[in-house]
């Protein structure tokens, strides 16, 4: 089984919105988590970051090694792995050589005017009047291109944006929220995706039949024990990007523990005929591609979820009870290839 995926989350807000008080008490909310802090760094960036604005603002000027090895550490700890790691990291996903460990990036949108008043109450404590008149002065003049620039680049460069007005732990509460659905949705399958969306209504579902065809020309049916039949071919829905070949190849080792090769494009199913109501209740246009194969190696193992029993049978021994897709498919094959033939060419 795959190691759980430690979760980075990337903190980001202007100056003053909230970002490291959040990653705070976001850390202390999430179990076995670890926060960095940007501004525990020096880094080698550029000397003048408002003229840094100026000409265009290109984040890789900046050097963000040691946040990198940091990070990359927390991330290569076998021994005691982290479930989350909290980045207060102003950037989003602008950095190129950090963008590609953040999986979650968070914006804080904090009226600047909020920003700056806690800006001021945060850095000048100890400071006269005139120093902040001044720091008023340069942000009038040049530095609030900066903030502008976190507006206009990195808030739509994040996957979430969240009221930085709202209270602190109204802000750690809407992260959590966003956190917990993502993996809820990580831990499901395409269709249990879209039925959490759509429900039990009627969608079109692509998928799978495999022929998998011994040196006897028997075919392999399954028992299946989430099915509405008894037996029926092997197969299943195509996850989120997966091609029909790869389809095929993970469904058979899933049901049957049988490792194929040298798929034959056999036919397709699909339209009224297909159609389901499973028991469930949920309902389903089944777009179906058949393939056959007479490569296989492996041993037969049954799950006992899925799988209940599987058996090779004889054209002439079929069991009752086959779905109708399947049987077309099975009849597709028996009565147009010759026993051992696997010349499909120009067969449609």
């Amino acid at each position: 089984m795959d190691a759980k995926k430690t979760l980075v989350i990337a903190i980001a807000a202007v100056s003053g919105g909230g970002k490291t008080t959040v990653t705070t008490v976001l850390n202390k909310k999430l179990h076995n988590s670890k926060a960095l802090y940007f501004d525990d760094y020096e880094f080698d960036s550029p000397e003048d970051i408002c003229e840094w604005v100026e000409r265009g603002s290109d984040y890789n000027e900046w050097n963000l090694t040691p946040l990198i090895n940091d990070l990359n550490s927390l991330l290569s700890n076998s021994i005691e792995s982290l479930d989350y790691i909290i980045l207060d990291y102003p950037f989003a996903y602008k950095y190129d050589k950090m963008s590609k460990y953040i999986d979650l990036t968070i914006f804080i949108d904090t009226p600047l005017d909020i920003a700056m008043a806690r800006r001021i109450l945060r850095d000048f404590k100890e400071f006269s009047f005139e120093s902040i008149r001044q720091d008023l002065d340069v942000y009038l003049s040049r530095g609030r291109l900066g903030y502008l620039e976190a507006l206009n680049s990195i808030k739509p460069n994040s996957d979430f944006v969240i009221d930085g007005s709202l209270p602190v732990e109204a802000i750690v509460s809407q992260i959590l929220e966003i956190i917990n659905r993502r993996s809820k949705f990580e831990n499901m399958n395409y269709v249990e995706y879209i039925r959490d969306r759509v429900g039990h209504d009627a969608i079109n579902l692509t998928g799978v039949n495999i022929l998998i065809i011994n040196k006897n020309n028997q075919i392999l049916l399954q028992r299946r024990g989430t099915f509405p039949y008894k037996w029926g071919l092997v197969g299943g829905i195509t996850e989120l990007g997966e091609s029909l070949e790869e389809t095929a190849i993970r469904e058979a080792k899933e049901e049957t523990g049988l490792d194929i090769k040298g798929l034959r494009l056999l036919g397709t199913t699909s339209g009224e005929k297909c159609y389901m109501d499973l028991p469930n209740g949920d309902k389903a246009y089944f777009i179906t591609v058949g393939y056959f194969t007479k490569s296989f190696s492996g041993v037969l193992n049954i799950d006992d979820f899925e799988t209940k029993e599987l058996k090779f049978f004889s054209y002439e021994q079929l069991p009752d009870n086959i779905p109708n897709s399947h049987r077309v498919m099975i009849d597709k094959y028996y009565n147009n290839f010759e026993v051992g033939d696997l010349n499909v060419d120009g067969f449609r």
